[in-house]
């Protein structure tokens, strides 16, 4: 890749960055139930403070992933209790 096109590749990262930012702080936002202009000031508000929109998405992300293994280990085994010794001690 030439320096030009390296130049060109950081330039639209750096241009769609708060784009993303933004979308990602509308997303928190309507998660957390917010709509139409509440939601606007809200992701306005979050965009602020840059990386804050990300950070609120991953803390929900964690907190799903949490809700998840919680509903996962509580699920009954669904295989037969075994009945006598495991192993034998003879």
């Amino acid at each position: 890749m030439e320096d030009k096109e390296l130049m060109a590749a950081i330039g639209q990262v750096v241009v769609t960055s708060p784009v993303l930012e933004y979308s990602v702080a509308v997303l928190v936002a309507m998660t957390d139930g917010h709509r139409d202009q509440d939601c606007e000031d809200h992701a306005h508000a979050m965009v602020r403070n840059t990386g804050r929109a990300m950070g609120e998405l991953r803390k929900r992300a964690c907190v799903q992933q949490r809700r998840r293994w919680i509903a996962m280990s509580s699920v009954p085994c669904s295989s037969p209790p075994v009945s006598g010794p495991l192993l034998s001690t003879r």
